[in-house]
């Protein structure tokens, strides 16, 4: 019953475009896993609003790993536990 409630929320969530809500479903641990984009992200954690800016990845593909090593990466990540994601 607790599953179908669940896919009934995000169902509703996708209906009325409300991201954030769905997002919010998932650190309520109504859901184990969503998928959005960075700037629906920025709106319950805003230092994600940094991924919207356009770069380049030194390296290509080939530089993906540094970047997603990196500190700012590291920072993001605690930023989200900060809010209740994991």
């Amino acid at each position: 019953a607790a599953l179908g409630a669940a896919r009934s929320y995000v169902s509703y969530c996708a209906r009325a475009s409300r991201v954030p809500t769905s997002l919010e479903a998932v650190r309520n641990k109504a859901v184990e896993l969503g998928i959005a984009s960075s700037s629906n992200t920025a709106g319950l954690i805003p230092e994600f609003s940094a991924l919207d800016l356009p770069f380049l990845v030194p390296g290509g593909w080939d530089g993906l790993p540094k970047v997603m090593d990196s500190q700012p990466m590291a920072d993001l990540g605690k930023a989200a536990e900060a809010r209740g994601f994991k």
